[in-house]
């Protein structure tokens, strides 16, 4: 897998040596792509060094263990292009189709711990994986990328598969350490409370915007509060549990969603509930 390190260049940006400007240019595409769907042109970069220091060193210290883990699980990561940088604070990182080939954008500013690499970085190669083998499962625009059925799918396949290949349970899978133990069994209450409404607004809005399903903007709320992420790990989780990963990332995307909405159809508000830790 080929990295491309674009920090450095940032330090450069904070200590004067080249502009903002000069430091976008260092991969034009790859910020163009940036703010159209995550960032903002005109929004400042994070700018605390301790931060970016951190996350640096946590993600390239583990980058090489990461690989190993693919390849023993026969994951080719050959053809994917690694670019670490440092972003507004917005995202920790997605995979993308650019210059002729599949990216994984890791902003290293929201890297904090060695668990946090571990699985988010999994989490978002196994979205290039994936992109690459069926990249139907991509977006080219807002709307493709806010549509739930490719968001059940394909979140829940890079949830699954990150939690199977480090070998995790799952609320670190969901979380690593985001969420304190207390906190996720807040959580665990919600979904499963709530499972009933969950499934029925992915059913009915399969082919439609996912609103803040995807998203972390309420604790209170487990439909603004990344309750899609548990649905597709549950989901995925069920149709997967036979086979092999590289099995699943091959798996033809029409059959991964005709299977999908097979087991929502069918799900009960109480199967398969997020486990708590023991």
């Amino acid at each position: 897998m080929e990295i491309i390190n674009l920090v450095p260049k940032y330090i450069d940006f904070l200590h004067g040596k080249q502009s903002r400007d000069e430091y976008i240019a260092d991969f034009p595409e790859l910020f163009e792509h940036y703010f159209a769907f995550w960032g903002h042109k005109d929004a400042p970069f994070v700018e605390n060094k301790s931060t970016i220091h951190t996350g640096a060193s946590l993600v390239l210290d583990n980058i090489a263990h990461i690989e190993n883990i693919f390849s023993a699980s026969g994951i080719s990561l050959d053809a994917l292009r690694l670019v670490l940088f440092v972003g507004q604070n917005v995202s920790n990182g997605h995979s993308a189709y650019l210059n002729d080939k599949w990216v994984v954008w890791i902003p290293i500013e929201l890297y904090n711990s060695k668990l946090q690499v571990d699985v988010f970085l999994t989490h978002e190669l196994i979205h290039g994986v994936h992109y690459q083998k069926h990249p139907e499962l991509y977006f080219a625009t807002q709307d493709e990328k806010r549509n739930l059925g490719r968001q059940i799918v394909s979140e829940g396949v890079a949830t699954y598969a990150t939690m199977r290949l480090i070998n995790v349970d799952q609320q670190t899978a969901l979380w690593a350490d985001f969420l304190a133990d207390t906190e996720y069994a807040t959580w665990c209450e919600q979904y499963n409370a709530r499972k009933t409404e969950l499934v029925k607004f992915a059913i009915t809005h399969w082919n439609d915007d996912a609103k803040e399903l995807f998203q972390a903007n309420d604790k209170r709320d487990i439909l603004r509060f990344r309750g899609g992420y548990g649905l597709g790990l549950e989901t995925v989780g069920a149709i997967a549990k036979d086979i092999s990963l590289p099995a699943l990332l091959d798996m033809d995307t029409q059959e991964l969603h005709q299977k999908s909405l097979a087991y929502l159809k069918k799900a009960e508000p109480d199967e398969a509930p997020p486990k708590l830790r023991d």
